[in-house]
């Protein structure tokens, strides 16, 4: 008799003892709530003492029908944590369902090996989530807008010092080299976030001076450009981040006077650069950049080569 009792205390002991660890497990599954969304970002309600670091992966879930407790809404990456909350990005192979105001955040490492759903965590209450779901109406979601938020545009301007942009010495002497001359310079960037860091760039750039001459009157030297970059943001995504770039090109140098025109020359060239750029507002940023763009001179007069030191404004893709 005692045996038997022995044995089915065990046994009970040995079930609650699974039972609670199952529940553990079960509970100890990290999970966040979106409490704020853009069409490219996230802001969860963790913050860095939660222990999660920048480029851990998210799936954001809701929970829906009985038979389907748990969807999957999208992928998410952190790209930065502060004391109270993250940002993460929803990335491009992203569901594309629609989130909204207290979806779920689990870890991508956990989906699939918790074996038990918290879905007394992701539980959400109706009225609140009417409420969310009435805040959050007037806000697209949609894959395709969230590719063209990864759409920016800068405006740069500053000076350019050309190495071969002054051609009155060779007016006057054909063995002679054109001058170093120095002139404003004008940038239109439009720039595409490929993926955190990487960026593409296609820019268009312009820059003039006014040559005084006694003999020859006034001529104008005038530099365009268009040209293809990569650009790549260095170390953590924080608000002001170095990046470096590199590029191709080609460049367009002419002279026009009331006594002189020189055909204009278009060759292909190579663009280096680094800068600093840094976020403020929602999606906006200022940055400053120096540059070398090398120009093949071939039988040209003078030379597109130039040094350049750019300070601008833009918004968007780095967001």
């Amino acid at each position: 008799m005692n045996s038997a009792l022995l044995y089915r205390l065990t046994a009970c002991w040995l079930g609650l003892g699974v039972l609670t660890c199952a529940n553990v497990a079960a509970d100890s599954t990290f999970v966040a709530r979106v409490v704020k969304m853009t069409p490219t970002l996230v802001y969860l309600d963790v913050g860095v003492e939660s222990g999660i670091a920048v480029g851990d992966r998210f799936l954001i879930g809701r929970k829906e029908s009985a038979g389907n407790p748990f969807a999957k809404l999208a992928q998410v990456q952190v790209l930065r944590s502060f004391e109270k909350f993250l940002i993460a990005e929803i990335e491009s192979d992203s569901l594309g369902r629609p989130i909204k105001l207290l979806d779920v955040a689990i870890r991508l490492a956990e989906w699939d090996t918790v074996h038990q759903k918290p879905t007394l965590l992701i539980a959400l209450d109706e009225d609140l989530a009417l409420e969310d779901s009435a805040a959050t109406s007037n806000t697209d979601h949609r894959p395709n807008l969230s590719k063209l938020k990864r759409f920016g545009w800068t405006l740069l301007g500053g000076y350019q010092h050309q190495k071969g942009g002054d051609i009155r010495p060779k007016l006057r002497r054909a063995e002679a080299t054109a001058d170093a001359v120095g002139a404003r310079v004008f940038e239109l960037r439009i720039s595409w976030r490929i993926q955190q860091p990487m960026h593409m760039i296609i820019a268009y750039q312009a820059a003039a001076v006014q040559l005084e001459d006694e003999v020859f009157g006034m001529i104008r030297s005038q530099h365009r450009s268009v040209h293809c970059a990569v650009q790549y943001f260095i170390g953590a995504y924080t608000a002001t981040r170095p990046y470096v770039s590199i590029g191709l090109g080609v460049h367009d140098l002419s002279f026009r006077g009331p006594l002189v025109t020189v055909d204009k020359s278009r060759r292909l060239g190579s663009d280096l650069a680094v800068g600093l750029e840094h976020l403020f507002g929602s999606g906006w940023k200022i940055l400053g950049e120096t540059s070398y763009q090398g120009v093949r001179r071939g039988n040209d007069p003078a030379t597109s080569s130039n040094y350049r030191l750019t300070i601008g404004i833009g918004y968007g893709a780095s967001i």
